[in-house]
């Protein structure tokens, strides 16, 4: 399951009937940084099919890195999270398990200036969330006035947010839900894993 740029044919998430999760964001070091000469959004749809993270990290550290303009690929299933970037030309990686949420996040602004408010914010909310639904959707909706481009529902000139999308595997079955903005009615995709 997986939305589909029409421009590119890429995407920037995707999970499949094994309960693998791929994400991609875009890396932006708050300098200028010249375009790759493939898309991004490339990466998922050649790493779909793998049946484990594992074998996603594999086939992940084979890519040409310095292809792409910078990212970081996430890799994940239902205990783990693995966390890849191009590194001179090669993938590198860090591996964690999953004991709770996480957040990564990235913006056109620099990752780092956004990083340490939306970090605040999702600590706030997901401290003691009597629902993690509700509080996943609470982080995701948020705007500060006045802060419009480093919030979350982020708004800017040249940018803004159109769309969240939730993946979550379940024992028996991965949902993906794409909530555009601008509409109240996400459409969810169920598959049997």
């Amino acid at each position: 399951m997986m939305p589909v740029d029409p421009d590119s044919g890429g995407t920037w998430i995707a999970a499949n009937d094994m309960g693998v999760v791929f994400a991609i964001l875009n890396a932006t070091p708050g300098c200028p940084v010249p375009p790759g000469e493939i898309s991004r959004g490339l990466i998922i749809p050649s790493l779909v099919s793998s049946a484990t993270v594992a074998e996603a990290l594999r086939r992940a550290r084979e890519l040409r890195a310095d292809r792409f303009a910078p990212f970081r690929l996430l890799l994940l299933d239902r205990y783990q999270l693995v966390e890849c970037w191009p590194d001179q030309g090669r993938i590198r990686h860090r591996r964690s398990f999953l004991y709770g949420p996480v957040m990564r996040t990235s913006s056109g602004l620099g990752d780092a200036v956004v990083a340490k408010p939306r970090r605040a914010l999702f600590n706030q909310i997901f401290r003691a969330p009597d629902d993690p639904c509700v509080a996943q959707d609470r982080f995701h909706e948020h705007t500060w006035p006045g802060r419009e481009p480093v919030s979350v529902n982020m708004r800017r000139l040249d940018a803004r947010t159109v769309s969240h999308t939730i993946v979550e595997i379940g024992l028996n079955t991965v949902s993906m839900s794409y909530h555009p903005i601008e509409s109240a009615q996400p459409i969810v995709v169920r598959v049997a894993a």
